[in-house]
């Protein structure tokens, strides 16, 4: 794999634990499948 696939791979482990860490917090926040990567939806 290529260095920046291995850090945007980082960056998207590192994210989903955050954003799960603040799901409690936040609104409804629900994972949605875009393309070939994953967004986080709230409502």
């Amino acid at each position: 794999m290529k260095p920046i696939l291995l850090a945007l791979a980082a960056l998207g482990i590192l994210a989903a634990g955050v954003s799960s860490a603040q799901a409690g917090v936040h609104h409804e926040c629900h994972k949605v499948r875009v393309h070939k990567h994953w967004e986080k939806h709230c409502r």
